[in-house]
């Protein structure tokens, strides 16, 4: 599905991959239970590679309740990093802050606190952000959205530069360190 300007042909700012959707909803789907029954099986997989720390790189609100319940029964024994998805965020404030009056770009004061520490090898590391230049990311409210998280961000990193000339990567990061005031 592909979102345009009323009355025209022209892209509104993102196309929507729906098609496998009514079909997903409609597979059966296992219990809470079946999954927490999982995550043994699920880390020895990992365990047995030598891995010690897995990477959950773009949690939903539903699928960080999951882990934080599996956390939560001491199921976990490999460290979690979770990285919740920028547009499940008002979607935890809700849920784990109800009586946050802030605004849109607010979060609780409380926030902060609630990454990068371990709770029974479950950690939030992070927000994710998608900005991979696809049709997704162009449209104002989340370009408005990363040009203010850009502006206040401690650290940026850039992957894939090898995929860049030296040309635009440096004026990349000239327009990163003049967005930052650095």
């Amino acid at each position: 599905m592909t979102n345009r300007v009323e009355g025209t042909n022209k892209p509104a700012g993102f196309i929507m991959e729906t098609a496998f959707l009514p079909i997903f909803g409609n597979m059966p789907q296992p219990s809470e239970r079946e999954l927490l029954d999982t995550l043994d099986e699920a880390q020895q997989i990992y365990a047995s590679a030598g891995v010690t720390t897995c990477s959950e790189g773009a949690t939903h609100a539903k699928d960080l309740a999951f882990l934080r319940k599996g956390a939560a029964e001491g199921l976990l024994y490999l460290d979690v990093v979770s990285l919740p998805l920028i547009l499940e965020i008002p979607a935890l404030i809700k849920e784990y802050a109800p009586s946050f009056q802030g605004g849109p770009m607010e979060l609780p004061k409380e926030a902060p606190n609630a990454f990068g520490f371990y709770k029974s090898h479950l950690k939030l590391g992070g927000i994710k952000f998608a900005l991979d230049g696809s049709p997704q990311g162009k449209n104002k409210y989340v370009g408005d959205t990363v040009l203010r998280q850009f502006s206040q961000a401690d650290l940026i990193v850039l992957n894939k530069t090898d995929l860049v000339s030296a040309g635009a990567l440096s004026s990349l990061r000239a327009w990163l360190a003049e967005l930052a005031g650095r």
